[in-house]
């Protein structure tokens, strides 16, 4: 998160900023196998950036996020909105921070800027960073997801 959060900055350095997303890359590459392989996929084949938070739920142990995503199909270089739910399954715990600017005049989360995955012991984290500063901390122990185009 630290390469998306200095990338705001107007004393961006562009150097500083490659290193960082390389750092968290190698380190993806070591844990991606001790990941559930739903979730592997997912982070491979898709991205969230610029997504839109449309809810969230939780029950029991089952978080589900649904987000509006848009992506551009590679061939023809056209916008394709999709419709994308992920469902955090064994759910140990979701934090969610606010480090929001007072008067920030933008919808309640804004686009989703960043997220990242990492493992830990006993769980795995996946970190979202919404453009409010907003940031969602979800611990869970496995995942899937569904993808459909908005039509």
């Amino acid at each position: 998160m630290d390469n998306w959060i200095g990338s705001q900055h107007d004393n961006f350095d562009e150097s500083e900023s490659d290193r960082l997303r390389q750092a968290y890359w190698d380190y993806w590459d070591g844990i991606k196998a001790h990941v559930p392989p739903r979730l592997k996929e997912f982070y491979e084949s898709y991205t969230t950036h610029d997504g839109v938070l449309q809810w969230f739920e939780i029950k029991e142990e089952r978080m589900t996020v649904h987000l509006s995503v848009a992506r551009i199909e590679s061939m023809e270089e056209e916008w394709i909105f999709d419709d994308l739910s992920l469902q955090y399954d064994d759910l140990l715990s979701f934090e969610s921070i606010s480090n929001r600017t007072p008067g920030f005049n933008e919808s309640l989360y804004g686009d989703l800027g960043y997220d990242e995955i990492e493992k830990l012991s006993d769980c795995i984290e996946h970190r979202w960073l919404f453009s409010t500063g907003i940031e969602f901390r979800i611990r869970f122990r496995d995942f899937d997801f569904q993808m459909a185009p908005i039509t």
